[in-house]
């Protein structure tokens, strides 16, 4: 229960910083390094005005992260927009392996979405297709269940099942099931979607709930980026479990699209007594340049957690425990036109390398190096800004290489046709459905 308690406030913590990376007024000077986004001339001061002086810091160190990998194949697929667009995938056959081919073509201004497969096999080739949009969901598999794609309405399912040979087939249990389900999926479609501005001012919020909740100490400290000592300061506040239960509490309240179930009002209730204490520490000197929690209870220390944004130009998270610790290390670096990037995941001395490589060229490579197994893939990657290739794969295992026949290709814009020869399965009288059933028997190769 005490882990399940601690990794809910680290990430109660963790969104109070994440969504405090907003812009805040001019304030008091901060001496510190220049080359920021937020100058040191408009600083805050950490004394009289800790929480936007570590807002600030955050957006210049956000600043640094953007950088060190805004030449990553992730970050410039993330760049692609498209309203609509279609991915193709094609995986030549060979051997015993058949041929795949697959195209998702996606319209979100029409709100359509369509996927059409074919897989060939010495048994003659099978086709897939699945279909939705606001009125309608369906699935095609001709060689199964004949021709037309057989579906519902995503909307009032448990209305439509009620009454219908179908629903009757399916029973009461499944039934309640399915409108549980169904009310959930409304839910969620009718959560309200917050704005950026919404964000930022529940974010304030939530921070000043965090330093009201906490006891506050900042002092003048050197810290050390990226193997430089430099001025800074340690903003440092202790909570005990009856504040930490008021900062989760707080949470919910702000943010009730979160609902907060009868276990979850037991856990926090269960941390108000458990005698929980958490201490964090932020370093700062212009940056936010790292963060530490400590947990501890009435017989010691219980665990930590360790972020460092600057360590020697990396990223670290080091989280110690009772069952021994685990470090991550994330490593990005831009030279002569190309990027790499390296992974390093260290598990009580046991360590697993992952490394990639993204030329100027558009050769993408990435390996893996682990106690147990080494292998990778490497490929041609061309990204523009409608869209992106991947082809001439090749996949490598234990010193082994083997060139893949895969290609995939996205390309922005299009539009999505709705299929005219749509079934609603809940629609179907017992005769349909009793036939229905033996075609997808019969394709199976089972008896009734």
């Amino acid at each position: 229960m005490k882990r399940i308690l601690c990794r809910s406030l680290c990430l109660t913590l963790a969104l109070v910083m994440v969504l405090t990376l907003a812009s805040c007024e001019k304030k008091d000077d901060f001496t510190g390094v220049a080359d920021r986004l937020v100058d040191v001339d408009d600083m805050p001061s950490p004394t009289e005005d800790p929480a936007a002086f570590l807002k600030l810091n955050a957006q210049n160190t956000l600043a640094v992260l953007e950088k060190r990998y805004e030449a990553s194949p992730l970050a410039a697929l993330a760049k692609i927009e498209a309203a609509s667009g279609r991915l193709d995938l094609s995986l030549a056959g060979g051997g015993t392996i058949g041929g795949v081919s697959a195209s998702l073509a996606f319209d979100r201004t029409a709100g359509r979405a369509r996927l059409d497969a074919s897989l060939e096999s010495g048994g003659g080739d099978l086709s897939v297709g699945l279909y939705a949009d606001g009125d309608f969901v369906g699935l095609y598999i001709p060689d199964f269940l004949g021709e037309g794609f057989f579906g519902f309405s995503p909307t009032g399912i448990y209305e439509q099942a009620s009454g219908s040979a179908l629903g009757e087939l399916m029973g009461d249990e499944v039934l309640s099931a399915l409108k549980e389900a169904e009310e959930m999926m409304a839910s969620a479609r009718t959560a309200p979607k917050l704005s950026r501005e919404e964000l930022e001012k529940r974010g304030d919020q939530l921070l000043s709930q965090l330093f009201s909740s906490a006891v506050l100490t900042v002092e003048k400290e050197s810290v050390r980026r990226d193997g430089v000592e430099d001025d800074g300061c340690v903003v440092a506040l202790e909570m005990d479990s009856a504040a930490m239960a008021d900062l989760l509490e707080r949470t919910y309240e702000l943010f009730p699209e979160i609902s907060m179930d009868d276990e979850t009002r037991r856990s926090i209730a269960d941390l108000r007594a458990s005698g929980v204490r958490c201490r964090a520490e932020l370093m700062a000197d212009g940056y936010l340049v790292s963060v530490d929690l400590t947990f501890t209870d009435t017989t010691g220390s219980e665990g930590a957690v360790s972020v460092n944004f600057f360590d020697d130009s990396a990223e670290s998270v080091a989280i110690t425990g009772s069952e021994g610790s685990v470090t991550v290390r994330s490593l990005a670096e831009t030279d002569g036109g190309g990027w790499s990037h390296t992974l390093t995941v260290d598990n009580n001395g046991e360590s697993a390398t992952v490394s990639t490589t993204y030329g100027g060229d558009g050769k993408l490579s990435v390996s893996l190096a682990s106690p147990g197994r080494n292998g990778g893939f490497s490929g041609d990657l061309k990204i523009t800004d409608a869209g992106f290739t991947l082809d001439e794969v090749s996949v490598t295992s234990d010193n082994a290489t083997k060139a893949i026949p895969l290609t995939v290709t996205f390309t922005a814009g299009g539009t999505v046709e709705k299929p005219t020869d749509t079934k609603n399965i809940f629609s179907l009288d017992e005769t349909e459905l009793r036939s229905l059933l033996l075609t997808a028997y019969m394709a199976l190769g089972l008896t009734v």
